[in-house]
């Protein structure tokens, strides 16, 4: 019924920011075809919109499009205004399984914003992923001492200690992390039992 609602209405003719509404429905709605139907044409009018091309992003990686999610990413990246933007992109090129890319991005970012915890527990993961568990480590202490109130940031160092089998370092990160303000996040005090 959803969809056919959504259809209804992108037929009846919607405005530009009404346009790139539907395609954001149309992929939670599991439709990535038809939100990048949407945003071709979006992007057809504006093609120097940074947010479409991250928006195509999303849609070409959930429609199997890899090509055409790192064309779309490229562009993005080259039209990208600020850091926010950049970081986002980073977080595309980590979502497509790009990890050295993403922590290209992530590493200059990091240089721009030295204090700011999100960008080093995004580096701390993507180190990480990339197969440096020393160099997440740093990150991921480097998020914590930053803002102690950052609960991922324990949850991913609690996760990297523990995939060394260091789960009583494990164990002090998951306590610390309750201690500083997680004690209502459910996922830190199972994580602490566990541990």
């Amino acid at each position: 019924a959803a969809l056919f609602e959504l259809a209804r209405a992108e037929s009846a003719g919607l405005p530009p920011q009404r346009q790139r509404q539907a395609a954001l429905l149309y992929r939670q709605l599991g439709e990535p075809r038809r939100a990048l139907a949407l945003l071709r044409r979006l992007l057809d009018t504006t093609p120097a919109d940074a947010q479409l091309l991250l928006d195509q992003v999303d849609a070409a990686r959930d429609a199997g499009e890899r090509a055409l999610a790192f064309d779309s990413l490229a562009r993005a990246l080259a039209l990208a205004k600020g850091s926010d933007e950049r970081h986002k992109v980073a977080m595309q090129y980590q979502a497509l399984g790009e990890n050295a890319a993403a922590l290209a991005q992530l590493v200059v970012l990091t240089r721009e914003r030295p204090r700011d915890a999100k960008l080093a527990l995004d580096a701390g993961v993507c180190e990480f992923l990339a197969g440096s568990a020393t160099a997440a480590e740093s990150e991921l202490h480097r998020a914590i001492d930053l803002d102690a109130s950052l609960i991922p940031a324990y949850l991913s160092l609690g996760a990297v200690l523990s995939g060394q089998g260091r789960n009583r370092e494990a164990a002090a990160v998951y306590a610390a992390g309750l201690a500083a303000g997680g004690a209502d996040d459910a996922g830190l005090r199972e994580k602490l039992e566990l541990a």
